[in-house]
This record gives structure tokens, C-alpha cells and sequence, in this order.
């Protein structure tokens, strides 16, 4: 039987649904954990168009998995409610990644729109000549990194600095996968991740530009800097220092992952760890966002980290991390089943030739 249920209650549900099913996921669903059985319906006139709603299948107070004739597996959520006849409830389906509103109260479109920026930094912006595409796109400087058609350059600002990433030119694939520049991806991850409680770099501005179909072949974003040092820094150090990261590391990550965001590029140098001890995330332009994250997304983040970690975090450390992650006090059946396809996948994040030195 459909259910219809105000728009505010469909929140409530999915949010609960989603933090007890990835519990199930990271507890107990064994080596291959099933998801939701989900399945797109005709909702008729008068409802949102069927591509962005999903049907999912909740039991009250029960807590399993399994499978139909026809192959499809489905999970068990413990719902709210304290009843035990299926419930089927609509709601809409999450996106791969979040966006927020063309332009936010807080920031300024200038360069006819092709630029958005925070509205307390438009003057440091003219005054480098950034207020523009073309004039952040010409910029030149001091080069932290460059990898192929992105380049990124630190600009000295007061007593701190700002970021550049500028993305000249993109494949037929990228530009055809989405609307959004690489750029823009990242300031919309940005927000969202700050919205919900992540330390992440303050965004100066964004621009894109120069394509009539698919995403803009040419971008830049602009971040503040983080006072602090990439944590592999820290993981480095034999002593109390790498098992405080280590321990910050694995509860941050596991709240990550809990609010349903998977990186996709979670190395240790994409983790800083500021003054005050608090850590923070950055190159955020490939997060995803899943009610929950496939469990393939989950190991290849923990997978980037261990690849990454420094040799001199030891393999009892790294299993200590990975038990405060699972949320175990000491490892079984299911923590073994994590460790064999972190390795895995560990491993064949090693083999890979990185594309750019």
C-alpha cells in the first residue's frame, strides 16, 4: 500500500532510515551488505516527475536483508515506529552530489554571472584582478601544483593567502557527465559539506565559462587558506601525536561516511590538521553524496587513506584505526572482511601509474 505522507516527514524518514541502514552496513551485513530494494514509479500527474523519486520499503522494528524471485535484493530498516506491516515510503531519491542555489545571500555575481563570489572579498578580488573570468583565468604566480590542464597557485593575501584552481579545458566525457565545471562542483560540495558541520576552506569565489553544451571547459575557484600542515606530517611522528591523529582521523571519517558523503580522493595529504588541532578536508571536487554510500565508495576511501598513510604508522595502528572507524572494540569476522578489501584495493591503488607526477 502507498503511503502519502507530508514533504517534511519523507526528511525525517529518509535521515533515519539512512543512519540505521549504514549501522547495518558497517556491523553486520557481511561481506557483500544488500541495499534497499528501490524500484522508479509513474506517480501520475500532480507529483514530482518519476526520475526523482524513489519507492523503498521500510519494516517497522526489524532488522535484515534479502532478496526477491527476480534477484533483486532488498534491506531492512529499523523504522520509527514500533509496527510490524510493511511500510512503503515515498521519497526523493539522493543526488550523487548536492547543490545549492545559483546564488546564495551571501555572495555577488560580477563579470555578467560568469563569476560568483563571497561578498566580503569583491575588493581583494578587483584589486588582483580576479573579478573577472579571463582575469583569473590569465593569472599567473607562485604554481603549488599542476596536474595536466589544472594548475593551482597560492596568492599571498595580507598575512595569509588564497588558493587558485584553474581547469583549462575538459574531456568530451567530463564535459557530457553534468552541467556543473569541476569548479563549480567543488564550491558546491564546499557548502554543503559545511552546512553539514565539516571543516572545509572558505570559498572566495568561482567562474566558469566557454562551452554551449554540456559542463563550462574552462573554470577557476578560489579558497582561503587553512592554517595548518597535511596530516601525514603528523602520522610520521612514533609517538602520542600519530595515535591522536590517527584516532581524530577515524572518527571524522566515520562521520563522513555516516552523513552519507564518500570522497573519491580521501588521501592523507587531502586531510590538514589546523593549529587548534581540528581537522579539515580539501580538493573536494569529486564528493558524492548516497542514502547510504555503496560500500565500494566506503573502502576505497578507507583504501586511499592506508595506501597514503606514511611507513611509519604501523600495521597495529592502522588496524586500531580501522576498529575505532567500525566502531568495535577489537576485530572479528566482519572486521577481517574490511581489512581483506582494503588491502585489495590498496593494493591496486599502488599499482596505478599516477597520471601526472
Amino acid at each position: 500500500m502507498l503511503h502519502p505522507v507530508a514533504s517534511e516527514d519523507l526528511e525525517r524518514a529518509v535521515v533515519h532510515a539512512h543512519r540505521h541502514r549504514h549501522r547495518q552496513l558497517l556491523g553486520g551485513g557481511g561481506e557483500n551488505p544488500v541495499r534497499p530494494l528501490v524500484q522508479l514509479q509513474n506517480l501520475g500527474r500532480g507529483t514530482q516527475p518519476a526520475q526523482h523519486l524513489l519507492v523503498g520499503i521500510v519494516l517497522g522494528g526489524a532488522r535484515g536483508g534479502g532478496g526477491d524471485s527476480l534477484g533483486h535484493g532488498f534491506g531492512v530498516f529499523p523504522a520509527p515506529w514500533a509496527q510490524r506491516e510493511p511500510k512503503i515510503l515515498l521519497f526523493r531519491r539522493p543526488r550523487v552530489a548536492t547543490t545549492v542555489p545559483a546564488t546564495p545571500s551571501c555572495c555577488v555575481p560580477l563579470d555578467s554571472g560568469r563569476v560568483l563570489a563571497a561578498a566580503d572579498a569583491v575588493d581583494g578580488l578587483r584589486a588582483l584582478g580576479l573579478d573577472s573570468l579571463e582575469g583569473a583565468l590569465a593569472y599567473t604566480g607562485t604554481v603549488a601544483r599542476a596536474a595536466g590542464k589544472r594548475c593551482t597557485y597560492r596568492i599571498p593575501v595580507g598575512g595569509s593567502a588564497w588558493y587558485l584552481k584553474i581547469y583549462r579545458g575538459l574531456s568530451l566525457g567530463e564535459r557530457l557527465r553534468g552541467r556543473r565545471s569541476p569548479a563549480r562542483r567543488e564550491w558546491d560540495n564546499i557548502e554543503t559539506l559545511d552546512r553539514a558541520g565539516f571543516e572545509v576552506p572558505a570559498r572566495v569565489a568561482v567562474g566558469e565559462g566557454g562551452a554551449a553544451v554540456g559542463a563550462p571547459v574552462r573554470s577557476f575557484l578560489l579558497t582561503r587558506a587553512v592554517d595548518g600542515d597535511p596530516l601525514h606530517q603528523f602520522l610520521r611522528r612514533r609517538d602520542a601525536a600519530q595515535g591522536q591523529a590517527l584516532h581524530a582521523l577515524a572518527g571524522l571519517v566515520r562521520r563522513f561516511h555516516d552523513s552519507g558523503f564518500f570522497h573519491r580522493d580521501l588521501y592523507c595529504g587531502h586531510v590538514l590538521r589546523g593549529l587548534d588541532g581540528r581537522l579539515w578536508l580539501i580538493d573536494l571536487a569529486r564528493v558524492g553524496r548516497g542514502a547510504p554510500p555503496r560500500r565500494r565508495w566506503l573502502v576505497k576511501d578507507l583504501a586511499a587513506l592506508e595506501s597514503s598513510a606514511p611507513s611509519a604508522v604501523s600495521r597495529s595502528a592502522r588496524l586500531r584505526f580501522l576498529l575505532r572507524y567500525l566502531g568495535k572494540a577489537r576485530g572479528d569476522a566482519e572486521a577481517r572482511r574490511w581489512v581483506r578489501a582494503i588491502l585489495a584495493k590498496s593494493r591496486r591503488i599502488r599499482r596505478h601509474v599516477p597520471r601526472y607526477g
